[in-house]
C-alpha cells in the first residue's frame, strides 16, 4: 500500500511533505502539533484561552480529529525533518462535509513555521481534494484578531465572503472560482511505501 505525498519548498527553503491523515497513528502527532502552539494561538484557533489543558482532553480531540476527518472528510499533516527527528508535524488541515456540497475547514501551523506559506499549501491541497469530492464551498469561523487567517485570505485565489460578527469572522470561499486542482509549481506528489 502507498500514501500520495505532496512536497514542497517553504519561503525559506525548507523541504515540506504532506501526507493524508491516517487515523489513530497520527493522534500522536496532532497532540504534538497543539503543544507547539502558544496560548494566543490556541486562543485564536479554538476561541478558548486553552493555557493548561487536560491532557486526556487533549487526546481524546485529537482522536476525535483524526476519525472524524477520515470518514466525514479528508485531512493532511506537514512535516519537516528536525534534527535527529526525521518527521516532525508543523501543520495541519482537514475539511469536513457538512453537506453535498459545503465543508468546514480548519487549518493549524505551529507557531515557529507561520509565514513561510505552509498554510497556503496545505489550503491548496485541501481545497483541490474537497473540490474534487464535489465540495463547491468551504466554511469556517475564526476569531477576528486571527492575523494569519486575514493573511491567508489576502491570498485566496478565490473570492472570500467575510461577515464579522460578536469578535468573529464568517468565511465563505466559493470553491468553483479558481482552478485549485494544479498546485504550485514547487509542489509536486510523490508516492512512498506506507510506514
Amino acid at each position: 500500500m502507498s500514501s500520495v505525498y505532496q512536497v514542497f519548498r517553504t519561503r525559506t527553503g525548507r523541504r515540506v511533505w504532506l501526507r493524508t491523515l491516517a487515523g489513530a497513528k497520527d493522534v500522536p502527532y496532532l497532540i504534538d502539533l497543539f503543544s507547539h502552539l502558544s496560548p494566543t494561538s490556541r486562543y485564536l484557533r479554538f476561541n478558548e484561552p486553552l493555557a493548561d489543558p487536560d491532557p486526556a482532553a487533549v487526546a481524546a480531540e485529537a482522536r476525535a480529529i483524526a476519525e472524524n476527518a477520515c470518514r466525514q472528510g479528508k485531512g493532511w499533516l506537514a512535516f519537516v525533518r528536525m534534527g535527529r527527528k526525521p518527521q516532525v508535524a508543523v501543520g495541519g488541515v482537514r475539511w469536513v462535509r457538512l453537506d453535498q456540497e459545503e465543508a468546514e475547514i480548519a487549518l493549524t501551523v505551529r507557531d515557529d513555521f507561520q509565514g513561510q506559506g505552509i498554510g497556503q499549501a496545505m489550503l491548496r491541497v485541501a481545497a483541490a481534494d474537497a473540490r474534487a469530492a464535489g465540495i463547491l464551498r468551504f466554511v469556517a469561523i475564526v476569531h477576528s484578531a486571527n492575523q494569519a487567517v486575514s493573511q491567508l485570505l489576502r491570498h485566496s485565489p478565490v473570492a472570500v465572503r467575510r461577515v464579522i460578527h460578536a469578535g468573529q469572522i464568517y468565511i465563505e470561499a466559493d470553491l468553483t472560482d479558481a482552478d485549485w486542482g494544479v498546485p504550485p509549481t514547487e509542489m509536486r506528489p510523490v508516492r512512498r511505501a506506507a510506514a
